[in-house]
């Protein structure tokens, strides 16, 4: 998580992007590493995770896990900053429950998009994910930042 706080931090100073538009997409186990990044970075003003859900049921030392990683007030920290789930509802390893528990959690504004499928989200899942994030980008884009000086 730190170190994609610096990458963060690295992008958002780069002349050719808008720091006010930034947003993570992560799939599977990067989903949980997304979603962590971003309940920690409020300059990611979109999130849009794939294969992703809440740690599996019957993890174990649950409560330690969830000590260290805990998906479910990682979601509730978003602080209403825009949330897609992409999922399978035959995903065997991201279970369907688990999506579901993590998007029960979420606040507003968010989406759940299934699709029929396993783990790996079929191309017009990962095409619409794609639209969303850059409409959502466009609409939510944060105040301009303060002139940075250079040289």
């Amino acid at each position: 998580i730190a170190e994609s706080r610096d990458a963060i931090t690295w992008l958002a100073a780069q002349d050719s992007v808008d720091a006010g538009r930034l947003s993570v997409v992560g799939s599977s186990l990067g989903g949980i590493l997304a979603l962590m990044t971003a309940a920690e970075d409020e300059r990611l003003r979109v999130v849009a995770l794939a294969a992703a859900g809440d740690l599996p049921d019957h993890t174990p030392y649950a409560s330690f896990v969830r000590g260290l990683v805990n998906p479910l007030r990682a979601v509730e920290r978003m602080a209403g900053r825009p949330l897609l789930l992409v999922n399978g509802r035959r995903d065997t390893t991201t279970r369907p429950a688990q999506a579901q528990r993590l998007f029960d959690a979420a606040r507003e504004p968010k989406t759940l998009h299934w699709y029929e499928g396993g783990h790996w989200p079929p191309a017009s899942a990962i095409a619409m994910a794609a639209r969303w994030t850059v409409e959502q980008l466009h609409a939510t884009a944060a105040p301009p930042a303060r002139s940075r000086r250079t040289g």
